[in-house]
């Protein structure tokens, strides 16, 4: 996106936007200059009132007709097209960034760019309204300089030095001003999220029964201290500018221009009141329209640099799509060959040599320490990461020849760290709005086999009540055990091939975990099946499991292959078993 594509998809509004700007300023000049300039000739040269009032009947009829296009433009017109920017600029971002690689969120210069485009909309106002006070601030000056050249020209060449001074002084404060954005968007986006951690209400408790707020206050007093920083080492260069541009074109569109007219009075002696007064009053306004077009051209220059961005991130190469474009029918059985993957700016392999088969009606589990490797397979797997080693089949032939919509489309997750949004339960069940009757029972289905409709059918809303209190007070607040189920139905939702549990259920007791994943899995017919759990318990319902650990598949087998060799997953099991059962002694006791 440039400034030739702004003004071209906003044509309308730069078009009435000039007309709002030109005629604030001739409207001021109209009053001010040529009225006031007639009203002291008129009463000097003793004109009759009848012949004024014709003249201010005129100016009351202007009047009229300009405060009935301002107030328009300002109250309908214009909010009504920033609704229409902000909505097509804001989805842009979001489309763009729906479409990045999924490991470029994991990446801080993207965050900063991200920092920097987030309020683009804004941008493309500005550079409207700059670009449009700009035209209406010349075509009033223009005026201002004909009245100033019948009068004398010598004028007009001091308000022509001051303004070629300003334009080199402006560009120069807009650097520097893209230059502060540029450097204080990291220290802006840290103090964002510790913001976002005071008033969040998942953080709330470890708030108010720790001291953990401490570690986040001192990293926004640090990013304070750093953003001071920035600001005074480019605020004492923006300051120094700022005051040379304005005295520049005050002394040479103001001072100096009154001071040549005065001394023409004293040699001359010949001007009337009226054309004093109307010289002064115009040498003063195109002071004024100078130093605001100054101002118009400074800030549509920092706001170039800033669209550029948009621009950059619009034209971001690294797109999350696939080469092929084969769309994908049904899944029968997927291959990892030899898959290695690491993250970005890493050296060391998160995954080493991986080789797992999955088959469709097949129940498998990934078990292994915490950090071994299970959630990046699960997330490639799900075609979130692309840039991988070794190939990744679909029926024998490779993922990167299919669709890659197409292949997510048929994948279903919920993942440990999994969200859930303030809007209806059964939008966060379907992930989309309600169409028909039919989403409504196929929600319901999916909450019962989650053990989960009883306490949302006791709402007086049911499945349009609100979640959580955020934008409504009569919204719902569920236990963590219960948000774990809410986002478990989901997958029962999607008519998916793939469906893959990355440990949602972490905050239901062992026994309550088992009969959930029995249910579920009862539920689910002719699809592959992944699931991650540390309850080995559960791993039991698995047909064939995989021991990860640092990266790599140490083990593979059923329940009781595993078992029989003895090893990792049998020493984990048993320590469970164990530690399960002295559980159950002590509550017996």
């Amino acid at each position: 996106m440039n400034l030739k594509a702004i003004f071209r998809d906003n044509k309308k509004r730069l078009i009435f936007q000039s007309i709002y700007s030109s005629f604030i300023g001739l409207y001021y000049l109209l009053w001010n200059v040529i009225f006031l300039r007639y009203l002291l000739n008129s009463f000097e040269r003793g004109l009759s009132f009848n012949k004024v009032s014709s003249f201010i009947f005129i100016m009351i009829s202007i009047s009229f007709v300009y405060f009935s296009y301002k107030n328009y433009f300002q109250n309908i017109y214009e909010p009504k097209d920033n609704i229409a920017i902000y909505d097509y600029i804001n989805t842009l971002i979001f489309k763009k960034a729906a479409m990045i690689k999924f490991d470029e969120f994991e990446n801080s210069q993207f965050y900063d760019l991200y920092t920097r485009i987030k309020d683009s909309s804004e941008t493309v106002i500005n550079i409207i309204k700059n670009t449009a006070g700009i035209i209406g601030n010349l075509i009033v000056a223009a005026f201002i300089l004909i009245y100033i050249i019948i009068i004398d020209p010598i004028i007009m060449m001091f308000s022509v030095a001051g303004m070629l001074i300003n334009v080199l002084l402006n560009n120069l404060i807009s650097k520097y001003g893209y230059k502060l954005k540029y450097e204080i968007s990291p220290e802006e986006k840290r103090k964002e999220y510790v913001k976002r951690i005071a008033y969040y209400p998942e953080f709330a408790q470890e708030i108010r029964t720790s001291n953990v707020f401490n570690i986040f206050r001192k990293m926004y007093k640090e990013s304070l201290i750093k953003s001071n920083s920035i600001n005074k080492k480019y605020g004492i260069k923006i300051t120094t500018l700022n005051i040379l541009s304005e005295t520049s074109i005050y002394t040479f569109g103001f001072i100096l221009p009154i001071a040549y007219i005065l001394f023409n009075i004293t040699q001359n002696q010949r001007m009337t009141i009226g054309d004093f007064s109307a010289s002064v009053v115009s040498i003063s306004m195109l002071a004024s329209k100078l130093s605001q077009i100054a101002n118009n051209l400074q800030e549509l220059n920092q706001n170039k640099l800033l669209i550029k961005d948009l621009g950059d991130f619009l034209k971001y190469e690294i797109v999350d799509k696939h080469e092929g474009h084969i769309l994908l029918d049904s899944i029968k059985k997927i291959e990892l060959r030899n898959i290695s993957f690491k993250y970005p700016n890493s050296q060391k392999y998160a995954l080493k040599d991986i080789n797992v088969e999955l088959y469709k009606n097949k129940k498998v589990a990934l078990v292994g320490l915490n950090g071994a490797g299970k959630s990046t397979l699960i997330k490639l797997v799900s075609g979130l990461y692309q840039n991988y080693e070794g190939e990744i089949f679909i029926n024998d032939k490779n993922l990167k020849d299919y669709s890659i919509d197409s292949y997510r489309e048929n994948v279903g997750v919920v993942y440990q760290d999994f969200k859930l949004v303030s809007s209806s339960i059964i939008e966060n069940v379907l992930m989309r709005e309600p169409r028909n009757q039919e989403d409504y029972i196929l929600a319901e289905m999916a909450l019962k086999n989650v053990g989960l409709w009883e306490k949302i059918s006791s709402f007086k809303d049911g499945l349009s009540t609100t979640l959580f209190k955020e934008f409504d007070d009569s919204g719902a607040i569920l236990s963590g055990g219960q948000l774990q189920k809410l986002a478990l139905a989901r997958v029962l939702v999607k008519n998916s091939q793939i469906v893959i549990f990355d440990e949602p259920s972490s905050a239901l007791d062992p026994i309550a975990e088992e009969e959930l994943y029995q249910n579920i899995l009862n539920n689910i017919n002719n699809k592959i099946v992944i699931f991650i759990t540390h309850r080995l318990s559960t791993v039991k319902l698995a047909d064939y499991i995989y021991v990860i650990d640092n990266g790599k598949i140490i083990e593979r087998g059923t329940h009781e292959e595993l078992i029989n060799l003895n090893r990792m997953y049998a020493q984990m099991f048993n320590m469970q078993s164990e530690k399960y059962l002295n559980m159950r002694l002590e509550e017996c006791v």
